[in-house]
This record gives C-alpha cells, sequence and structure tokens, in this order.
C-alpha cells in the first residue's frame, strides 16, 4: 500500500483543474484592481502541478501552505518506497521519480520547484474566503505561527489542500505524561522496535503503519478499529 494512485490522481487533477480555469478566465472581462487571476490553497503534488500549469498559462497566481511544500510526501515515513509511471505535465516534462524513496522523490519535486521559482508562500493558512459584489474572491491568509492577517484578491481560488494536513485525532483528553506517546503519523517505524503500539484505525495508512512497527525487533502490534471488518483499505 503505497499511495500513489493518490498522489498520481492529485497530479493529473491540479493541472486538469487550472486548464478549466484559464478556459473560464478567457471567457470573463478582467475587473478592475489587478487581481491574481488564480490563488491556490495547498503545496502539495495537486498545489505543484496546478501552479507548473498556471505558469505555463500565464496566469498571475500565487499559492499559500500552512506547512512547507510538499509537506504531505515529508510526513510519510522514513525510507518508503513510492512507486508510478511517469505522468507528463507542462514545462518539466515529468513531475515523477522511477521507483523511489520518499527522498528521492522529495528531493527531484523542491528541484523543479525552485528551477521554475514557482510563487509559493510557506507557513501561511488561509483563514477565510468570500466572493465579493465584482465577482472576485477576497482570501485572508495569516502566518502559522501568529502575526497579522492579510488579505489576497483572486478571479479563481483553488483548493488542493489534501487530506494530510490536520489530522483526525483522539477524542479523549489526554494526561500531560503520555501526550508524548500519542503520534499521529510515523515518521521512522525503527523508533518503535521493543514496544507494544496501539495503531487506531484501519484505513491504508494505519494498516501500513502496522505492518512497518510489525516489522521492527520485539515490536508488538495492536490494532483497534470500530467497524466489524477489512472495509476501508485497499
Amino acid at each position: 500500500v503505497t499511495g500513489l494512485p493518490l498522489i498520481k490522481n492529485a497530479i493529473l487533477q491540479g493541472a486538469h483543474a487550472v486548464t478549466r480555469i484559464a478556459e473560464a478566465a478567457k471567457k470573463s472581462p478582467a475587473p478592475p484592481g489587478n487581481p491574481l487571476d488564480l490563488l491556490i490553497v495547498g503545496a502539495g503534488p495537486a498545489g505543484i502541478s496546478a501552479a507548473l500549469r498556471a505558469k505555463e498559462l500565464g496566469l498571475s497566481y500565487e499559492v499559500v501552505e500552512q506547512g512547507t511544500v510538499a509537506q504531505s510526501i515529508q510526513s510519510f515515513p522514513r525510507g518508503k518506497l513510492v512507486f508510478d509511471q511517469p505522468i507528463d505535465l507542462p514545462l518539466t516534462g515529468k513531475l515523477w521519480l522511477k521507483e523511489s524513496t520518499k527522498e528521492e522523490l522529495l528531493s527531484h519535486w523542491l528541484r523543479i520547484v525552485r528551477k521554475e521559482q514557482l510563487a509559493i508562500t510557506p507557513d501561511t493558512r488561509m483563514t477565510a474566503v468570500k466572493r465579493l459584489e465584482d465577482g472576485t474572491f477576497s482570501v485572508v491568509v495569516e502566518p502559522r505561527e501568529g502575526g497579522p492577517p492579510e488579505e489576497r484578491r483572486a478571479r479563481f481560488v483553488l483548493l488542493a489542500i489534501g487530506q494530510r494536513g490536520t489530522p483526525r485525532r483522539l477524542p479523549i483528553e489526554l494526561d500531560p505524561e503520555v501526550e508524548s506517546r500519542v503520534h499521529y503519523h510515523l515518521a521512522d517505524a525503527r523508533s518503535f522496535a521493543g514496544k507494544h503500539v496501539l495503531v487506531v484505525g484501519l484505513g491504508d495508512v494505519a494498516m501500513e503503519t502496522a505492518i512497518a512497527i510489525s516489522r521492527q525487533p520485539g515490536s508488538e502490534v495492536s490494532l483497534l478499529y470500530r467497524g466489524e471488518d477489512f472495509s476501508r483499505g485497499q
């Protein structure tokens, strides 16, 4: 279970969405005030792909990302293998790596971002968006670590926020002394060697986590799931 079909779909969807946005932009007159053509929220696979396409089509754009570029890929476990077939994309030719680790994939993608000088603003989260009377969008953003909010105006807004940015947390109160032992993503399975670990959930990520930890010497893994069978995982 690698999750790569999701990455592939995200890349294709980001490019296709911007193609449609560019077509719509041509059919409507530019509003006064010189707003951006496009504001992209999220700099994961879909957001990077959308930015590449926007640049190729000559749209004025900005990407805001509450974390860092390709945060979703960076959250993969260390050394995780990813697989895919080449995906044709504008400008860079192919935003891909053949069978590789997450570190190789990240290195390749970050080189593309630097080479193309994509307009990405990291550590900035979107807090509000509304449509104005002239048809444009007012988007409020602010620094992730705190600071004064700022407004961006854009003709179109593309949400490429994915699902990893805000993980679902246990709906219970945790004593402070145990908080350091509750994790919401797996950085390195080796750190759980010799430990008894409870994995909550049974989707793809939970399955992958349980398998990775179970392969560590001396580890013991238990699964907690509210359903009756393996219905969600692929």
